[in-house]
């Protein structure tokens, strides 16, 4: 069996691809998984971030051993970047991240010309759907444009929003703290719970 290769993209920078990535790549290794990190970003923001605290989640390379992981996740540049369609070229799968901001909430096309030529490339690349990061309730554009997203292209979401976390953007910077409690880490394990499901991974849940 292939080892799933997640590729965590979005359209442009800020969407939240770095802390998606190292969130969930945190949640499997702590359910059991063996997950490998590639930092495929030029600005190196996950090998910065990254500890080697969790012994099931490590940094690799993209000459990774397959048969040392249950899964890869891949922080991507963002897809207008040349160097985004060819991190797609490597993965099995893509999960786009999108802020739920005004300004990324209607440029989202931009990354739909790479992933349709990706697709286009590779018949089993797999797309995971789209997340939305950053999301705050109380704000009553974002959560009007984002119900209007998920009434006119809803199978293209995923199930929740991950809301806006003070404590959770300041995670990475604390080294050897374990994932806040709240409500963006309640929020990021439904995702990894639904993409468990998709990938046939064992859920953070059990």
């Amino acid at each position: 069996m292939t080892t799933p290769l997640l590729a965590v993209a979005g359209h442009k920078g800020g969407t939240g691809r770095t802390m998606t990535t190292l969130a969930l790549g945190t949640l499997y290794a702590t359910a059991g998984l063996r997950v490998g990190l590639i930092d495929a970003d030029p600005t190196r923001a996950l090998t910065l971030l990254a500890e080697d605290e969790e012994p099931n989640l490590r940094l690799v390379g993209t000459s990774f051993d397959p048969y040392a992981f249950d899964l890869v996740l891949m922080d991507c540049p963002p897809l207008h970047d040349p160097q985004g369609l060819a991190c797609l070229e490597r993965a099995t799968g893509i999960l786009l991240t999108c802020s739920s901001d005004l300004s990324a909430l209607r440029t989202l096309g931009m990354a739909s010309r790479t992933l349709t030529l990706a697709l286009q490339r590779r018949r089993n690349l797999e797309f995971h759907g789209v997340l939305l990061t950053q999301y705050d309730e109380n704000n009553p554009l974002q959560r009007f444009l984002c119900e209007e997203m998920r009434r006119m292209d809803g199978e293209l979401f995923l199930r929740v929003e991950v809301p806006e976390d003070p404590a959770f953007r300041a995670w990475p910077q604390q080294s050897h703290d374990p994932l806040p409690t709240g409500p963006a880490r309640d929020a990021y394990e439904q995702v990894a719970d639904e993409l468990a499901e998709r990938l046939g991974l064992v859920s953070t849940s059990n």
